[in-house]
C-alpha cells in the first residue's frame, strides 16, 4: 500500500502541476516562466541605480578670493551662481549700496529662476500624471474586457486547468491515505 500511495501522490502531484499550468495560461494567456522574477529583479535594480546613484545632484564650492562661486549640475542643466566678497568696513555708504543692491539682484534672480524650474517641473509632473492615468484608464479597460472573458471562459472548455488541478490534489489526498495504512 506504501507504493502505491507514493505513487498516486507523485501522479497527482505531476496532474496539479499541469492544473496550475493550465488555469496560469488561461489566466494571464502567457506560459509560466521561472526567469521571469529573476529578470524584473534585475530590471528594478537596474533602474533604481540609474535613478538614485547615477542622477543624484553634485553641488561642489569653491571658495575665492573676494567670494565664493558655487556650481551645481544637475541632470539636464548646470547652473553657476557668483557673490563677490563683502566690501570694507571703511568703504563708503555707497559702495555698501551697490554692494547690497547687487546682493538683492542677485537673490532676487535666483528666486525667479529658482520659480521657473519649480513651475517647469510642476508642469513635467502634470503631464506624467495625465499620461499615466490615460494608461490606468486603458489597462483598467483590457482588464475588465479579459475578465469577462475569463468568467465565461472558466465555465466551458477553459476550466479544464482548474478541473485537472483539483482532480490532481485530490489524487494527492488519495496517496497519503493509502501511505498512512499500514502494511499488515
Amino acid at each position: 500500500m506504501t507504493a502505491a500511495g507514493v505513487v498516486l501522490q507523485l501522479v497527482g502531484l505531476l496532474i496539479a502541476v499541469f492544473g496550475v499550468r493550465s488555469s496560469h495560461l488561461t489566466v494571464t494567456g502567457e506560459p509560466v516562466g521561472w526567469w521571469r522574477p529573476l529578470r524584473e529583479l534585475a530590471t528594478d535594480s537596474c533602474s533604481w541605480f540609474k535613478r538614485h546613484v547615477l542622477r543624484r545632484r553634485a553641488t561642489q564650492s569653491i571658495p575665492g578670493i573676494t567670494g565664493t562661486a558655487s556650481l551645481s549640475v544637475n541632470a539636464p542643466s548646470v547652473s553657476i551662481s557668483v557673490s563677490l566678497g563683502r566690501p570694507p568696513e571703511s568703504a563708503s555708504p555707497a559702495e555698501w549700496y551697490r554692494y547690497l543692491e547687487r546682493r538683492l539682484d542677485d537673490h532676487s534672480s535666483d528666486i525667479r529662476d529658482e520659480r521657473e524650474n519649480r513651475m517647469a517641473e510642476m508642469r513635467r509632473v502634470d503631464d506624467t500624471v495625465a499620461r499615466l492615468d490615460r494608461k490606468l484608464d486603458d489597462q483598467a479597460a483590457q482588464h475588465s474586457s479579459r475578465l469577462e472573458q475569463l468568467s465565461v471562459g472558466f465555465g466551458g472548455e477553459d476550466g479544464r486547468g482548474l478541473r485537472r488541478t483539483i482532480a490532481g490534489l485530490g489524487i494527492t489526498a488519495l496517496g497519503v491515505l493509502l501511505t498512512l495504512i499500514p502494511v499488515v
